[in-house]
């Protein structure tokens, strides 16, 4: 639903707006078996509290950017850490 008001926010064409959501999915898929390991490794707790501060600091500074560059590249490391929340939850 978000897809066309950020691509006509951004001035992308249809076929860049796909990459909106692919920047995610595609960083937190290839992220989760790693975070899976950190979380055997390390306390699940604090995983799941910097995975939390990540994606929200992220997503409030994806909220102000203008440049499509800087923005997909803030939703795939978004993905990251929304992939740090998923083994502990």
């Amino acid at each position: 639903m978000a897809v066309a008001p950020i691509t006509l926010d951004l001035d992308l064409p249809i076929s860049q707006g796909v990459w909106v959501l692919n920047a995610y999915a595609l960083s937190f898929a290839a992220f989760l078996l790693v975070a899976g390991r950190l979380a055997d490794m390390f306390k699940v707790r604090i995983l799941f509290i910097l995975g939390l501060t990540g994606l929200g600091s992220l997503c409030l500074v994806t909220s102000f950017i203008e440049n499509k560059y800087g923005f997909f590249v803030l939703r795939g490391i978004s993905g990251l850490f929304g992939a740090l929340i998923i083994p502990s939850a």
